[in-house]
């Protein structure tokens, strides 16, 4: 059986939406992320739990002339790297 992670924001993160482009601080305060257009929307989104298909799907809609193959590699590096800054978590969707 394969388990399907849902992602989130993290609790205390903090954020800012201008000219459609996010500024995220991690929990602790100490460190700002800045968000491009297309981040944003996945960042947006994150405010419920969501799985990689959901996300896909978004950007899908948004960028219909982008490849599903490069929006899946793009959605994994994002939320990867925003795992690494503690700014989302990942849980079990089964839990």
């Amino acid at each position: 059986m394969q388990t399907t992670l849902t992602y989130q924001r993290a609790p205390g993160t903090v954020h800012e939406v201008s000219d459609g482009c996010a500024v995220v601080l991690d929990p602790t305060g100490t460190t700002m992320t800045t968000l491009n257009s297309i981040g944003t929307i996945v960042w947006e989104a994150l405010a419920e739990p969501r799985d990689v298909d959901e996300l896909l799907g978004l950007l899908a809609a948004a960028h219909p002339d982008t490849p599903p193959a490069v929006l899946e590699h793009d959605i994994a590096e994002f939320l990867s790297d925003l795992e690494s800054k503690r700014l989302v978590s990942a849980a079990d969707a089964g839990s």
